[in-house]
């Protein structure tokens, strides 16, 4: 078994926002009060979605976890900012090299990811593009391998 950990600067919140706005909907949700802030809710949990589609073309995640927030300097990313936010979650797949590329044990993920298009301008307070960039000298994405001891 093979766990990855997904870091990114686009809003992946798991709000589990599934339907459109629909005002009905607002007298049964408990926290979002709004038409605005459903909306805002639906858009992310359509990055999430898409983040768990584009995992899903290889591999069938397991253990997943939904994305926290936290604060983190940018250089990784390659910015030259002090800091912003990011999203971050794992999860695990069975086989260890269902993502490997040559070297890279992420590599066909990365593939996967490469252009696709995500909704930006929702919390995310650094993303300057609407895409997921892999190779560029400021990217958006990052994956990290952690080997899972039996």
């Amino acid at each position: 078994m093979q766990k990855i950990i997904v870091r990114t600067l686009f809003d992946i919140t798991a709000t589990d926002i599934l339907r459109n706005y629909k005002p009905a909907y607002l007298i049964k949700h408990s926290t979002i009060k709004t038409e605005k802030d459903w909306i805002k809710a639906r858009k992310q949990q359509q990055n999430w979605e898409t983040v768990m589609q584009l995992i899903s073309l290889r591999a069938n995640p397991m253990f997943i976890n939904k994305p926290i927030t936290r604060k983190v300097k940018l250089d990784e990313y390659g910015y030259h900012m002090f800091g912003g936010q990011e999203w971050m979650f794992y999860f695990e797949v069975e086989s260890n090299d269902v993502f490997r590329s040559d070297n890279d044990p992420v590599g066909l993920l990365k593939e996967d990811f490469k252009n696709v298009p995500m909704i930006s301008g929702l919390k995310d307070d650094v993303v300057d593009c609407e895409y997921f960039r892999i190779n560029e000298p400021q990217i958006n994405v990052l994956f990290k391998v952690v080997e899972i001891a039996l």
